[in-house]
């Protein structure tokens, strides 16, 4: 995914949750999650990386470690990240 992507996904869509996947490499982890917070600001950022793999992306709101395949708790974490959004709007 490139910068023009991700900028466009923003500007189309908005979300809450911006998964960033295990098998990006961390330099491009670090650029989407740069163009998120910058085009997409009230999105949270959930970073995926496998067990032998350290985070990158020190100002994600969370972490998951997963292996190769994407387990289950993954759609679990993102609609718990959604949720908390939804309920501070309400606070």
């Amino acid at each position: 995914m490139n910068q023009q992507m991700v900028t466009a996904a923003c500007n189309k869509t908005k979300f809450q949750v911006a998964v960033i996947g295990q098998s990006v490499s961390s330099h491009t982890k670090k650029n989407i999650a740069s163009l998120v917070r910058r085009y997409c600001p009230s999105a949270k950022i959930l970073e995926l990386h496998q067990v032998h793999q350290a985070r990158t992306i020190e100002d994600a709101d969370a972490w998951l470690e997963v292996p190769v395949d994407v387990p289950a708790e993954l759609a679990e974490r993102v609609a718990q990240l959604a949720g908390e959004e939804t309920n501070q709007g309400k606070a």
